[in-house]
């Protein structure tokens, strides 16, 4: 907590070997979902999706024993998903567990303070402070440059126009006034998500690392098929698809 967010979005974006133009090549937000995703799996993360409500949770992550875990709300728009998933990384980094709806809450000042810092922490990471500076910004209104550098970064408006708080190049009142303009659309729960094929809902859900940690256990014969079947809420007809997706 007592490092620079910024600085420490920077360090782990290096680490993790993703470039901004990497990022920013990718074909839309929904990529850019998946492929964040993939990312933090292959750090060992294990990431789950259920259909929660936004209102009351975007998502959650814990730290019991020794595998962390990310939740997140599959109710929730894409972009929202992909910053609560910083969010959340942030709350692993930190070793501290986190059941968050992206609001600052109202209670203690340190959750409040750790709040901010995870709000920061996966602004930064996602719009990095140096690369936002350097965009052209002449001549431009600015909602077709919270557009464009929404769609670039692939993330909502509201991130873009938090980070240009953060840069100084927007001051506190047009925050104010944009962000309670768009509050009821931008975070607005997505409907449907064109998945219905059982077993690729399985993989979306339960994430990677969880289903292979299921198959494996199958093999080495610690639980049954229909163990198997059970924790991965599968019909067993399902399970070689499964496992086919996994690889």
């Amino acid at each position: 907590m007592a490092e620079d967010p910024e600085n420490l979005a920077n360090k782990l974006r290096q680490k993790l070997g993703i470039s901004i133009q990497t990022q920013i090549n990718w074909k839309n937000e929904y990529m850019a979902f998946y492929q964040w995703k993939e990312i933090l799996e292959q750090t060992g993360i294990f990431i789950f999706q259920f259909s929660m409500p936004t209102e009351e949770i975007r998502a959650f992550s814990i730290l019991e024993g020794d595998i962390p875990v990310i939740a997140l709300s599959s109710k929730d728009s894409i972009t929202a998903r992909i910053f609560s998933l910083f969010h959340e990384y942030a709350h692993i980094m930190l070793n501290l567990s986190g059941l968050c709806n992206m609001q600052e809450p109202e209670d203690s000042e340190e959750n409040k303070q750790i709040e901010i810092f995870c709000n920061h922490f996966a602004g930064s990471f996602l719009v990095p402070k140096d690369n936002l500076l350097n965009q052209p910004f002449q001549k431009k209104e600015i909602d077709e440059i919270l557009l464009e550098l929404s769609k670039k970064y692939k993330v909502s408006k509201e991130v873009v126009l938090r980070r240009m708080l953060i840069c100084k190049l927007v001051d506190n009142k047009f925050y104010e006034k944009k962000r309670e303009e768009w509050r009821a659309k931008e975070w607005q729960p997505k409907k449907g998500g064109g998945i219905n094929k059982p077993e690729k809902k399985c993989l979306q859900e339960k994430g990677k690392n969880y289903v292979t940690l299921v198959i494996e256990a199958h093999k080495q014969k610690k639980i049954t098929y229909k163990d198997m079947a059970d924790y991965l809420s599968l019909r067993t007809k399902y399970i070689p698809k499964v496992e086919q997706l996994i690889g």
